[in-house]
Formats: C-alpha cells, structure tokens, sequence
C-alpha cells in the first residue's frame, strides 16, 4: 500500500479476532510512532505494550465503553506524556497525537486494525489508568492504541469536502 492508500482506507476497527501479533510487528509500529513530528524535536512520549490480560481488565474498569471493543485485543500500545521529556509545556498533547495516529497508520499498513481510545483529557480515567498501571507521577496517559487481526470489514469513505476549504484568505 502507497501512503495515500494507507491513509484513505484507515478505519478504526472496534472487533477484532483473538490471535497473537508478533513481537517485531509490534516494534515496526512503535518505531512509526517515534517518527513522530514533534514541538522542538523533543520526543516527550514513553509507551506501554499492553498484552496481559488483567491490565486489559483495568483499563475496561476506567473506561466503561471499551468493555466491548477490548475483549478479542492481542496488543495494545498506551501513549504517556513523560514530563521529565516535555520541552515546550502545553504542547505534548499534539505530539502525542502525532504519534498515536503514526502507530495506526503502521499498524493499517502492515495489514492489522487499530482503534484509537482516548484517555487524555478525563481526569477520572488518567487517575485510575496511573494508579492501575502503577505510572509516575510526572506520567500522564494519553492514548491507548489497539493492535489486532480485524473481524470487521469496514468501506473506504470519502471524506473531503470543498467546502471546508478556503484559499488565501475566509
């Protein structure tokens, strides 16, 4: 798939089918993810890889409406501000951002579903999300992002729309 391609057909998949991603899929996706572009090229992430079950369990208690798209997920890789890496304060949001949607684009274009679930900005949810996962407190959770082999199909949708666009000036 050229990069077009990849970025036209991602769909967030919310089912999935229970089978393993190898440990080197996994790598090339977080390696897409630390390409990310970045305020100041100051990379202020660090990233979980989530497999075990019973921390699937925790993030579900957080997260109520996950309940269901968690529950066939192989892999999932959180996204965390580490504010000891943070160069520019109030800019990791977008930096984080960049590289959660560089994991889900790897992840489409390796032929795997992927589904972004917010964290960030659910105070409730950062605070039993760090307690659960037993994050520093300079560590904030951003994203969760799941990996896995799709049990849905979704169609390309066609999302542009000239009139949103504007040339030069409104």
């Amino acid at each position: 798939m050229d990069a077009l391609e990849v970025i036209y057909t991602r769909r967030s998949i919310r089912k999935f089918v229970m089978k393993e991603i190898p440990d080197e899929d996994v790598i090339k996706i977080l390696k897409a993810g630390m390409c990310a572009p970045t305020a100041g090229n100051q990379r202020p992430w660090q990233f979980i890889v989530v497999r075990e079950r019973e921390m699937f369990d925790c993030f579900m208690e957080a997260y109520q409406y996950t309940k269901q798209m968690l529950v066939d997920v192989p892999v999932a890789i959180m996204v965390c501000l580490d504010r000891n890496r943070e160069k520019y304060e109030n800019r990791w949001q977008m930096d984080c951002a960049n590289a959660t949607l560089n994991m889900l684009l790897a992840a489409h274009s390796m032929g795997y579903g992927g589904l972004w679930l917010e964290i960030y900005p659910v105070e409730e949810r950062i605070k039993m999300i760090q307690e659960s996962f037993e994050l520093p407190e300079t560590v904030i959770p951003f994203a969760l992002v799941t990996v896995g082999h799709a049990a849905e199909e979704k169609p390309l949708v066609d999302r542009y729309d000239s009139s949103l666009i504007h040339y030069n000036k409104w």
